[in-house]
């Protein structure tokens, strides 16, 4: 392996500004969670979401800033504790706020129930059980089993939108949509959704590492990740050291992605159907490029899961829709770079180069 695969997304190069904080405690104790119905009916009732809220750690924020949304990854649950170290950084280094949310079917560590009682008198009003609310619904199901994300991308679009709403009423109104591999998925699905419903804005696109806009037999796709996770170890070292003191290295994320094997399959058989330009539609692609909304797409040149020919005919699409575009490619990048925080924060920031972005 290459020094360079690794070294272009080390978090300490120069220009990058440390948040004002010395522990993982007080990023937590900044961090917001509420859960949010969707509008999607599950058997229990109205589906609900849990969606974090994570703030810059300075005074000079602006709550009007346009805030960004991410698309939720692959086995990845918004609530642990590697998570809001992430995204912490990541507003750190936009001076953004960042909301994630919990993928349905994915189950939040330690929210299996979640008790409402009385301010005044104390007594139990409900006891809503959220590990069956939150799995996903029919309609979510049977979309990902043909492929499709629209449903369950929407359905955490909508959750991220009404959180921003409940939790910043000064907001523009808007999201910068980012989605990485499995993320990215999730927001070719929820823009389509938003634009077609009109509940939230977006004002810039980035999509790194698209999986799902090529086909393959499923036993291929697992392979092909299971390949690309020898460099996690790399890449994720090149975040900051409270990132690892958390056991955020190769091992603690290769424990964690077994913990939603059943949900990982679901979402993993999903990406295999190559459905990617059926979820960001033609008609979703003409709205943007009217309002001008830019799109970065990055990809790793060694990179199998982000398939070459595919990310090519890509490209072509969105320049065939006049979509104001900046791809990116790193010659010696993997799978595994979407894992560095640079390689989110980055490109976000360079969204400002090719458009007006608040």
């Amino acid at each position: 392996m290459t020094e360079r695969r690794f070294s272009d997304f080390n978090y300490d190069a120069a220009g990058y500004e440390r948040p004002n904080h010395e522990s993982v405690e007080e990023i937590l104790a900044r961090r917001e969670e509420l859960w949010v119905p969707t509008g999607f009916d599950s058997k229990a009732g109205e589906q609900m979401l849990l969606v974090t809220r994570t703030v810059p750690d300075t005074d000079t924020w602006d709550p009007e800033r346009t805030a960004i949304a991410r698309g939720t990854a692959f086995t990845d649950e918004a609530t642990r504790v590697e998570n809001g170290i992430f995204d912490a950084y990541i507003a750190a280094a936009t001076g953004r706020e960042v909301y994630s949310v919990v993928a349905p079917g994915v189950l939040a560590k330690g929210e299996r129930s979640v008790p409402t009682y009385d301010a005044e008198t104390g007594e139990l009003i409900e006891d809503l059980n959220f590990g069956r609310l939150f799995k996903i619904t029919p309609e979510q199901k049977e979309g990902l089993k043909k492929g499709l994300f629209y449903k369950a991308g929407g359905a955490t679009m909508k959750a991220m939108a009404l959180a921003q709403n409940e939790l910043n009423p000064d907001n523009n109104g808007k999201f910068i949509a980012s989605g990485s591999s499995q993320g990215a998925a999730m927001m070719g699905g929820g823009i389509s959704h938003a634009v077609e419903n009109g509940y939230v804005g977006v004002e810039g696109v980035v999509l790194s590492e698209v999986v799902n806009n090529k086909a393959r037999n499923p036993a291929v796709l697992l392979g092909q990740f299971v390949a690309a996770n020898a460099d996690a170890g790399g890449y994720l070292a090149q975040n900051p050291k409270l990132l690892n003191d958390v056991n955020e290295g190769g091992v603690g994320w290769f424990k964690r992605s077994a913990q939603s094997a059943g949900a990982n399959l679901r979402y993993g058989m999903a990406l295999s159907r190559g459905r990617f330009n059926t979820d960001l539609s033609d008609e979703t692609l003409s709205s943007l490029s009217e309002q001008g909304v830019p799109f970065i797409v990055t990809r790793g040149g060694e990179s199998k899961l982000a398939d070459e020919g595919a990310h090519e005919e890509l490209l072509a699409r969105l320049r065939a829709r006049n979509i104001t575009l900046l791809p990116i490619t790193h010659p010696t990048g993997t799978h595994g770079y979407t894992m560095a925080i640079r390689s989110i924060a980055d490109p976000i920031e360079r969204l400002k180069e090719l458009g007006n972005i608040a």
